[in-house]
């Protein structure tokens, strides 16, 4: 599934929706990257996913995301230090070829005619909050206006590519062919009621992959029962398709359960009080007799202000 909505998120980003990549021609890449740092010391930069494109047999790009649920001030820097580890990673990788096969550049590192794949990386916005932040290294940069003449024609600018899923236009979710066309249009309507009831009610709405699909519902809309139901749910799978109807009708049997759990323990909780408060009173044959009488159990509680 991982491919599949990878291939999804490419094709409609990149190519507005043609099917220009396919899961098959996708290879997942280690999150960890290796890199030395000023001192030397080797240090290690993690992103969320990366992805090497390859097609008739040659590698085409390396596609990157990184997922953000909030605002992050520091993103243009941040982003053009996993860009740099990932072409960091290519240079180290033809350094080592070229040593087992006895090849030395010396100053120049690598051979003339050894190029580095493109490095394309994108920033996926799951937050409700408008990204104000900066899109721009030249965002996070304080130039005396004075002096940016002088000083801005010397500076590589870099800007982010960052994709706000809950800004989409229908338009553009309608390009998306995996789950996370659900995702998206999910992050669209969560804050009308009504829309969000029609999407939460869309039998003809379904899901492809449930349990990656409700990880992800749990994770963007803070509701543990997303995960919760994922057993259940696998056993619609078991009998035929899973609908977003299906899952929100398990999503209400999870609240109703709990909503009963909660009432058990708030009920015993005021009974142990009960009895605690007769015991210490000393009125044993009353704590007996209300075990078996509800009614002089709730005159007690009365009493006693429970």
């Amino acid at each position: 599934n991982l491919f599949i909505v990878f291939a999804d998120i490419i094709n409609v980003n990149m190519y507005d929706g043609k099917e220009v990549v396919s899961p098959k021609d996708l290879e997942l890449l280690p999150s960890e990257m290796i890199f030395r740092d000023i001192d030397g010391a080797l240090g290690q930069r993690n992103q969320d996913v990366r992805m090497l494109i390859r097609q008739a047999g040659m590698e085409m790009a390396v596609v990157c995301t990184e997922n953000q649920s909030g605002i992050c001030n520091t993103m243009p820097v941040r982003d053009m230090g996993y860009i740099y580890c990932n072409y960091n990673e290519q240079i180290r990788r033809i350094k080592c070829e070229n040593r087992e096969k006895n090849r030395n550049f010396f100053a120049k590192e690598i051979g003339d005619k050894q190029k580095l794949v493109p490095v394309i990386s994108f920033i996926l916005y799951y937050g409700e909050e408008e990204w104000k932040s900066p899109l721009s290294l030249m965002d996070m940069l304080d130039i005396p206006d004075d002096k940016k003449d002088l000083i801005e024609p010397f500076i590589q600018n870099h800007h982010i590519h960052i994709i706000i899923l809950s800004g989409q236009d229908g338009e553009t979710r309608k390009k998306y062919k995996s789950d996370f066309r659900n995702i998206v249009d999910y992050l669209a309507c969560k804050n009308n009621r009504g829309k969000l009831e029609a999407y939460m009610r869309d039998a003809s709405r379904k899901i492809e992959h449930p349990e990656e699909f409700l990880d992800l519902m749990g994770s963007i809309s803070n509701d543990a029962r997303y995960r919760k139901i994922v057993e259940s749910i696998k056993k619609h799978k078991e009998k035929g398709e899973v609908s977003m109807c299906i899952i929100a009708e398990e999503l209400e049997n999870r609240g109703i359960e709990k909503g009963i759990e909660k009432g058990m323990e708030k009920g015993m909780g005021r009974i142990n009080l009960l009895n605690a408060k007769l015991i210490d009173d000393k009125r044993t044959e009353e704590l007996i007799r209300s075990a078996k009488d509800a009614v002089l159990q709730r005159k007690l509680m009365k009493e006693y202000g429970i």
